[in-house]
């Protein structure tokens, strides 16, 4: 018990109104984006409306885990599906990055939904479970040299790519449904895609490493960058 009630203590929770307060950790002004400067583990208790030009939460430190609870961080963006071409366009107004870890390897971030954004995610390096990321340029962009998995991830109507993985990134059990491409690691020499599900895309999957994936009703469903 004694285990339970230190690691309840150690949360830290989230929500609009400390975002306007400021102090989430020392440093952290007043408004978004929220930023996280000090390990630990944070929890969403409320959904985020985060204005537009602007990233909801930043993350400056490793070792952060950020729990979205089943709550949404949005901006104003909203996306649509041609069908007939499986194009996907996107309002110009949106905000920024509704994550930003790009500096801070070593972020788990799970459990919740990101919409609305240039990227939702603009990932340094880490764990990424258990989200839904809707209506961005990017759902999660993975571009720096540190280990990544993204796994367990609905990635819907990103007009960009659902997921894009520079290297050093493993995906798995994905879904990719209605983006220009549904799962990218173009450049991802050392990325791995598996068991994953990409279908009405303009671009199913476009991986160098394959594995027990299924691509249907796309453009095209599988490029292989492997020769590249």
């Amino acid at each position: 018990m004694a285990l339970c009630s230190a690691a309840a203590k150690a949360q830290t929770l989230l929500d609009h109104n400390r975002a306007m307060s400021g102090n989430a950790t020392p440093g952290d002004t007043p408004g978004y984006p929220i930023t996280l400067s000090q390990p630990g583990h944070y929890v969403l208790k409320s959904n985020l409306n985060v204005p537009d030009g602007l990233s909801g939460i930043l993350i400056q430190t490793e070792d952060v885990t950020l729990d979205l609870n089943g709550f949404t961080i949005k901006a104003g963006r909203s996306c649509s599906f041609n069908n007939s071409n499986y194009v996907v366009s996107c309002s110009a107004a949106g905000g920024l990055y509704g994550i930003d870890s790009s500096a801070s390897p070593n972020t788990t971030v799970r459990n919740g939904s990101i919409r609305g954004f240039s990227a939702g995610i603009f990932l340094g390096g880490g764990l990424i479970e258990g989200l839904a990321v809707r209506h961005n340029l990017t759902g999660i962009m993975a571009t720096n040299d540190f280990a990544t998995r993204i796994t367990g991830v609905l990635a819907e109507m990103n007009s960009k790519a659902g997921i894009y993985v520079d290297d050093l990134g493993l995906v798995d059990n994905v879904v990719a449904v209605r983006n220009t491409i549904g799962i990218d690691s173009y450049s991802g020499s050392l990325s791995t895609v598996r068991d994953s599900l990409a279908t009405k895309n303009s671009i199913g999957i476009r991986a160098g490493t394959l594995r027990s994936n299924r691509a249907a009703l796309n453009k095209s469903d599988l490029v292989d960058t492997s020769s590249y």
